[in-house]
């Protein structure tokens, strides 16, 4: 598997992550650890995982610690117990970190991140030291910042972080207007989220787009991180403001209307991954599953390589005339 520079950190990465929150949920020891291990034996040597994956760092830690020099961990601090509001004290932060790294069964994480906090607590600055920190201390080789929009902006220019994690893909093309080009100029570590818009398009049915208020968005998360402890999520969410979901991006993609989503399901896939990693600046694209066949499916698209130049413009130009200026990127 190709392997880029992940900007000033230096590390040799996959261009194919391993996105660990799935396994997280609902998924038995066992499965976890035979994917986790498959990914490792097909050249992925990046896991990306957070303390608030439920089960994923301790799946993580009990699968691969005989092999620790064999892959780059990164994790990230701030949700504990699933977005309360008070995870992002120094002293919670401090206590993240070392919950991790016990699970994780590892003495350091190579990249620790800040889990979207917002701009405000960024500018503060307590929560960049505690991970300044533990980079110190050695618990961290580097740091990284894992978010969107404005708080990934000032991320960047604050120029604190090694790396930047950010949503990219062919729906959600914004971050290559400022943000990434940014990064770029500051040799930041680029790792792209949500690369194939979470493959909404390959499901039979996209649910129409959906009411606006809080039930309506609760269920939709109920459906899919049913071990998310939906009674304490409920009591913070008029106060964190509307969570982007799986489902956002059905309404936006039948919008674009991209003539590569009506192609073979797999090709398909394979298109929208290879321009994700043909953008400019990227490093390395986070892809989660459950199924060892999916995973199989993001390999051999990799193994393609990225897109032509010509394809990548005409995707790029197909989203600048389609867009609606008011989309904003989907964390």
């Amino acid at each position: 598997m190709e392997r880029r520079i992940l900007g000033k950190t230096g590390l040799a990465v996959s261009v194919l992550g391993f996105g660990a929150a799935e396994i997280g949920f609902g998924v038995e020891r066992e499965k976890a650890e035979r994917l986790l291990l498959q990914a490792l034996e097909n050249g992925l040597n990046l896991i990306d995982t957070a303390e608030c994956y439920n089960n994923s760092e301790d799946f993580i830690g009990s699968s691969l610690a005989a092999r620790r020099k064999e892959v780059y961990l990164m994790t990230k601090c701030g949700h504990k117990d699933h977005w309360e509001l008070d995870a992002w004290k120094p002293k919670e932060l401090k206590r993240s970190i070392e919950h991790s790294l016990k699970k994780l069964r590892t003495d350091y994480v190579d990249v620790l991140q800040l889990h979207g906090c917002n701009e405000r607590l960024l500018r503060d600055g307590a929560v960049i030291e505690v991970l300044q920190k533990a980079k110190a201390d050695g618990k961290a080789r580097f740091i990284g910042y894992s978010g969107d929009e404005q708080a990934a902006a000032y991320a960047v220019a604050c120029g604190a972080f090694d790396t930047l994690q950010t949503t990219l893909n062919f729906a959600d093309q914004k971050p290559l207007d400022a943000l990434i080009p940014a990064a770029q100029e500051k040799n930041m570590g680029l790792i792209a989220k949500r690369p194939v818009a979470n493959a909404v398009w390959r499901r039979k049915h996209i649910p129409p787009q959906v009411d606006k208020s809080l039930s309506a968005r609760l269920k939709r998360i109920d459906s899919l991180w049913v071990r998310l402890k939906i009674a304490r999520l409920k009591q913070k969410l008029l106060k964190l403001g509307p969570i982007n979901n799986f489902w956002d991006y059905g309404p936006r993609i039948k919008e674009l209307n991209f003539d590569f989503i009506e192609s073979d399901p797999e090709e398909s896939l394979s298109t929208a991954l290879r321009f994700t990693l043909a953008a400019p600046g990227v490093h390395c694209a986070i892809v989660g599953t459950t199924n060892p066949q999916h995973w199989i499916q993001n390999l051999h698209a990799v193994m393609k390589g990225p897109i032509s130049e010509a394809e990548f413009a005409a995707i790029r130009k197909h989203w600048l005339e389609k867009r609606d200026p008011q989309w904003k990127t989907m964390g």
